[in-house]
């Protein structure tokens, strides 16, 4: 499934105002008969006190960076005594390496005059690319906040594999090669690079997370924000099938206050989940670093002079 950047934006943006709504209509939507018999009555008014509160406030994040890449695949080098059928055909056997034109590559395929694989110790990486990140959080204590998270990363993905046969004018033995140089010695026009590479790889990811603002711990004006979260994340290929899993997150960020409601951050997610591969016939965990900065834009729900008491009080 191909998503676009805008795709997703929209879609963070759609459950981020669904959610800010519904919060926001639910707490102003009291009715008389509900209030708890603590309230104080004064002027035929109800005080109402900062613990009275469900949602204390909303924050909308937006942030860029980088997205810090992985590798998902990284097979050992064969033993030499170790054998395999010989693989013919469109689907995948012992010993291949499926490409990303979703067809078992030729090279894992190709063997020697004694009869062992020419290429083997076969890995599939994702490298660095940009990222995008959006929070909808919503403030249920002074510092905690529940957050709708959503983010899309995008990079390109490259095959590599350690050549094992004699050298040759192609071909140095023990040399890893990347990409298409492992049709090197093909003529160019029948080289087949999509299925060693695919530049269109992206990440899309949406989820929930419980974070803390550090605020006893600031220092010269930054507050430090730590929290964890959990969702499902996809990760999409131009040819090959979506890879989707559940995921657990932490998160660190540093926050500044750049003004009455708005702040600049700097954050750091690191996102484990299990990467089902089909060389392997299982899943392997994977975790991915995304590095954003960014602005967070806070907004006070409570009526005038609730929050002050509150802070006064303590």
């Amino acid at each position: 499934m191909k998503i676009s950047l805008l795709s997703a934006l929209a879609l963070l943006l759609g459950v981020g105002l669904v959610v800010f709504g519904a919060s926001a209509f639910a707490q102003d939507a009291v009715d008389d008969q509900d209030l708890p018999s603590t309230y104080v009555e004064s002027d035929d008014e109800y005080v109402l006190d900062y613990s009275d509160y469900t949602v204390k406030g909303f924050s909308l994040s937006f942030g860029g960076g980088l997205f810090g890449g992985v590798t998902y695949l990284d097979l050992q080098p064969l033993g030499e005594r170790t054998a395999y059928p010989i693989n013919t055909g469109d689907d995948l056997g012992p010993g291949d390496i499926l490409g990303f034109d979703n067809l078992p590559l030729e090279v894992s395929r190709a063997r020697g005059s004694d009869g062992y694989f020419l290429f083997d110790a076969a890995q599939k990486e994702i490298k660095s690319g940009p990222a995008f990140s959006g929070r909808v959080g919503i403030y249920i204590a002074e510092n905690f906040h529940l957050d709708v998270v959503g983010s899309f990363a995008s990079g390109e993905t490259e095959l590599s594999m350690v050549y094992r046969g004699e050298t040759n004018d192609s071909f140095t033995q023990g040399q890893r090669y990347y990409g298409v140089d492992l049709e090197r010695n093909k003529l160019p026009e029948l080289r087949n690079p999509a299925a060693f590479t695919d530049d269109s790889f992206s990440v899309l990811k949406g989820g929930l997370g419980l974070m803390y603002d550090a605020t006893p711990a600031r220092f010269f004006g930054i507050t430090p924000r730590i929290g964890f979260g959990l969702g499902g994340i996809i990760n999409s290929y131009s040819q090959l099938d979506d890879n989707t899993a559940l995921y657990l997150e932490g998160t660190l960020g540093l926050d500044y206050k750049f003004g009455r409601a708005l702040d600049i951050f700097a954050q750091a997610d690191v996102t484990t989940f299990a990467f089902e591969l089909d060389e392997l016939g299982y899943s392997e965990m994977v975790s991915y670093k995304v590095f954003t900065f960014g602005l967070r834009w806070f907004t006070d729900v409570l009526p005038t002079g609730v929050r002050e008491a509150h802070l006064a009080g303590q």
